[in-house]
């Protein structure tokens, strides 16, 4: 790739002594802009790849983060904003199990408002905090029961109106 000053700087490749790998732009020697890192297999989460927004060697931006194995947070991949690393705003995640989530995102814990699809058939619509129900929202069961009202710890408050299947 191109260097600057003895620096990496504009479109270049970088493979790391760890087995890591980036493509993608560079300024004055940090990733910046768009690129793709494929991260170790020695990597703490497991094998990941990124392809997104760089800014001064730090993942910030729209981006897709794959996991290729499983990881701490059995997650498969995020599509999403990030900041920090993390990841922050808008964004979709999809996990092993078949659950996924779609909504706001805070230091990389869903929090805000969002709906969490589980792989069971079971869904939740409403306001997150800290990857748990908390506030108001609907759950609506794989069964067509429905929940209309508060949750606190992801617990039913009982401040709300249930619906039934059968009437």
């Amino acid at each position: 790739g191109a260097c600057k000053d003895g620096r990496f700087h504009g479109f270049g490749n970088l493979s790391y002594p760890d087995g890591g790998f980036y493509s993608g732009m560079w300024t004055h020697g940090a990733r910046d802009g768009n690129g793709t890192m494929e991260f170790s297999v020695d990597n703490e989460e497991g094998r990941k790849t990124y392809i997104g927004e760089w800014r001064n060697d730090v993942i910030e931006g729209f981006g897709i983060m794959e996991w290729m194995d499983t990881n701490p947070y059995n997650v498969t991949n995020y599509e999403g904003y990030w900041e920090n690393d993390k990841e922050h705003g808008n964004g979709a995640a999809l996990w092993h199990t078949g659950d996924m989530y779609t909504g706001d995102w805070i230091n990389g814990t869903y929090t805000g408002n969002g709906t969490m699809l589980w792989g069971n058939g079971n869904s939740y619509t409403g306001e997150f905090y800290e990857g748990t129900q908390m506030g108001h929202g609907t759950m609506i069961w794989a069964n067509g029961y429905r929940y209309v009202g508060d949750f606190i710890n992801g617990e039913i408050t009982g401040y709300g109106m249930y619906n039934f299947s059968d009437g």
